[in-house]
C-alpha cells in the first residue's frame, strides 16, 4: 500500500467526495461512497489507489458541461475500508460524516465490522491502525458482539496478547458505556 497514493487519495475524496447514507425500500439504512469528476484519470488512479469500488461512466454532461465519471463503494464493508484507508488524510467534519454514516448503517443492521472480502487473506491487517482511529473516534459506542477482530482472534488457537490495541481499546469503551 502506497502511503503517497493513499495521501492523494484523501486529498481528492476531501475535495471530491462524499459519504453518505442510503435508504432501502424496506427502511435499511446502508453507506455509500463516491468520487465524481470530469477527469476519467483522476477517478481510476482513486479506484486503484483505496482497491474496492467500481469506477461508472461516462455520464454526458447537462447543458455546456462535461461528462462525469463517477467511482463509488456501496458495501458496509468497502465504505467502512475506504474510511479506515482515507481516515488520517480527512478533516474533523469528513471523520464526523464517516462515524455517523457507518454507526447508522451498523444500527440498522445492513453493515457488520468486517474486512472487505476482497481483502481478507493477509492483506488488511487485523491490528491495523486505520481501523484502530477509526474505533477510537466512535468512543462511548458500544463495541459489536459480531467484532471481527475478536472472533477471529479468539479462534486462532493462539493466545491473544493482553495489550492488543483494540482489545484495550474495546475494555475503555466497554467501561465508559456501564458509567
Amino acid at each position: 500500500m502506497n502511503t503517497k497514493e493513499l495521501a492523494w487519495a484523501a486529498g481528492l475524496f476531501e475535495g471530491e467526495g462524499s459519504i453518505f447514507e442510503r435508504k432501502s425500500e424496506r427502511g435499511n439504512v446502508g453507506a455509500s461512497v463516491t468520487v465524481v469528476m470530469t477527469d476519467e484519470d483522476s477517478v481510476r488512479r482513486f479506484h486503484t489507489a483505496v482497491g474496492v469500488g467500481k469506477v461508472y461512466g461516462p455520464y454526458p454532461g447537462r447543458g455546456n458541461c462535461k461528462q462525469t465519471w463517477r467511482w463509488s463503494a456501496h458495501t458496509f464493508q468497502d465504505v467502512q475500508y475506504v474510511v479506515c484507508l482515507l481516515w488520517y488524510g480527512l478533516g474533523e467534519r469528513r471523520r464526523a460524516t464517516a462515524a455517523l454514516v457507518l454507526l447508522a448503517a451498523r444500527a440498522s443492521g445492513t453493515g457488520v465490522w468486517t474486512f472487505p472480502s476482497s481483502l481478507r487473506g493477509g492483506k488488511h491487517s487485523e491490528d491495523c491502525n486505520h481501523c484502530a482511529a477509526v474505533r477510537k473516534a466512535l468512543r462511548g459506542k458500544k463495541h459489536p458482539e459480531d467484532c471481527n477482530h475478536c472472533v477471529r482472534s479468539s479462534l486462532r488457537g493462539r493466545k491473544h496478547p493482553e495489550d492488543c490495541n483494540h482489545c484495550v481499546a474495546v475494555r475503555k469503551v466497554n467501561r465508559a458505556a456501564t458509567r
